[in-house]
C-alpha cells in the first residue's frame, strides 16, 4: 500500500517559518524607524520651542498721558530678549493687551505703523502703544498687561498722582 503524504516536509516548513520572520522585523522596522523620526522631530521643535521661549522678554518702562482731545495712557514697550520679537504678522498684531484683566484693542502711537504688514522688534527697541483707556483721572489708577508671542508679557500699574506720567 501506498502512503501518500499531505502535510508539508521539515525543510519547507523551516524556510515559511523563516520567511515569516524576516517579514515581521521588516514590517517592524519600518514602524520603528518612522516612529522615531517622529519622535525626534517632535523633540526637536520642542527644544527649538523652548530656546525662543528663553530668549524672548518684553517690559514696559513707562507710561503717559497723550496729548489730544482725548487724553489716552501710551505705553512705551522694550524688547527686552535677546532675540527679535513680532508685534505684527500678515497685518495681524500678535501681541494681547488687558486693562484692568479685560481683553483691549489697542493702536500704535506711529499711525503709520498700522499699514505695515509686518512689525518687528529688535533687542532692546521700543515701540510706543496707545492703549486706547483713558487717563485716568486723579488718584485712580488701571492695570495694563501686555502678552508678547512665546510666553513674554509684563504689567504695569498706571496712578494718575497728578502728572503727566504715571
Amino acid at each position: 500500500m501506498l502512503k501518500t503524504s499531505k502535510g508539508l516536509t521539515p525543510v519547507v516548513a523551516t524556510v515559511l517559518l523563516l520567511m515569516i520572520a524576516v517579514a515581521a522585523v521588516g514590517s517592524a522596522a519600518v514602524f520603528l524607524d518612522d516612529t522615531i523620526t517622529s519622535i525626534g522631530d517632535s523633540i526637536e521643535e520642542d527644544l527649538a520651542l523652548e530656546e525662543r521661549r528663553s530668549a524672548t522678554d518684553i517690559s514696559i518702562d513707562y507710561g503717559y498721558r497723550s496729548s489730544g482731545s482725548t487724553e489716552y495712557v501710551i505705553i512705551d514697550v522694550r524688547n527686552t530678549g535677546s532675540e527679535t520679537l513680532e508685534v505684527q504678522q500678515n497685518g495681524e498684531k500678535l501681541w494681547n493687551m488687558y486693562i484692568d484683566g479685560r481683553p483691549e484693542d489697542w493702536s500704535y502711537v506711529d499711525s503709520d505703523l498700522e499699514s505695515e504688514d509686518e512689525i518687528l522688534r529688535n533687542p532692546n527697541e521700543v515701540i510706543s502703544i496707545n492703549t486706547t483707556e483713558e487717563f485716568p483721572d486723579n488718584g485712580e489708577m488701571i492695570e495694563v498687561s501686555l502678552n508678547a508671542p512665546y510666553e513674554s508679557s509684563d504689567s504695569y500699574v498706571c496712578f494718575n498722582d497728578g502728572g503727566n506720567s504715571c
